[in-house]
């Protein structure tokens, strides 16, 4: 209805390639996205990443986010062939600007990683989740939110894979490290352990002490069904990601 009008009338005022027309466009595209009108959106999203790509240039924010926003609906397709590359390609873009340990590269690895996994490439996945951990504790520590958040998902495929050892050891950690944090406490430590990704073993290790583990096994014991806990990836873009036109 209303957003389509507003397309036609900026491409008609203003060209096709006008940012406000691509703007316009880009916003359509999410709203289609968000009715399950995904063959509509695609399109349209793709319109709008070439026309960003062209008047902004290929590794402007901009670009890089609607890269994301096309990268996002493939993936919801069943296409992550594509999605693959494009966010390899923004990871990279990302990461030669900004480093290796900036939160906008540390979100398109999320992305990636996500993708990564929904392939079944978990190898390749947990070599990226390792560098996002390693990146998020060199950046911001190892107590910080996205830090034992990146931890907890790399618990998550550990597990995955059969390695429920160093599984439950990071996850301990990450236990002790948010029982520390004065400011989130017992609150982000719940958070963490309430993830139903993680299914720990019933056998206590020799490897890990019994009094963390003990904790952790109560805490995830008494979660609800059903919740699940990730970094959310469009909230660090939009807290780090400046875009010229006010929107992500």
């Amino acid at each position: 209805g209303l957003y389509r009008r507003v397309v036609e009338g900026c491409n008609s005022r203003l060209g096709s390639d006008h940012p406000d027309t691509i703007l316009n466009i880009s916003s359509l595209a999410r709203l289609l996205q968000a009715q399950g009108k995904l063959d509509e959106a695609e399109p349209l999203y793709q319109l709008a990443f070439q026309g960003s790509k062209e008047s902004l240039g290929g590794t402007h924010p901009t670009t890089l986010l609607r890269a994301d926003s096309l990268a996002n609906l493939l993936q919801e397709m069943g296409s992550t062939d594509e999605a693959e590359l494009l966010l390899r390609t923004n990871l990279a873009e990302r990461e030669a600007l900004l480093g290796d340990q900036h939160p906008d590269a540390l979100a398109s690895a999320h992305r990636l990683a996500d993708v990564l996994e929904e392939r079944g490439a978990l190898v390749d996945a947990e070599a990226l989740w390792r560098r996002i951990v390693e990146g998020c504790e060199a950046r911001l520590g190892s107590s910080s939110k996205r830090t034992l958040l990146s931890v907890e998902n790399l618990a998550r495929l550990l597990h995955a894979q059969g390695k429920q050892i160093e599984a439950n050891r990071l996850l301990c950690h990450a236990f002790e490290q948010c029982s520390m944090d004065e400011q989130d406490g017992e609150g982000l430590a719940s958070c963490i352990l309430k993830s139903q990704h993680i299914i720990l073993s019933s056998t206590v290790s020799e490897d890990i002490p019994v009094e963390p583990q003990a904790r952790l096994r109560e805490v995830v014991s008494s979660s609800p069904s059903g919740f699940v806990l990730g970094l959310e990836v469009d909230e660090a873009e939009e807290v780090h990601c400046v875009d010229s036109e006010g929107a992500c």
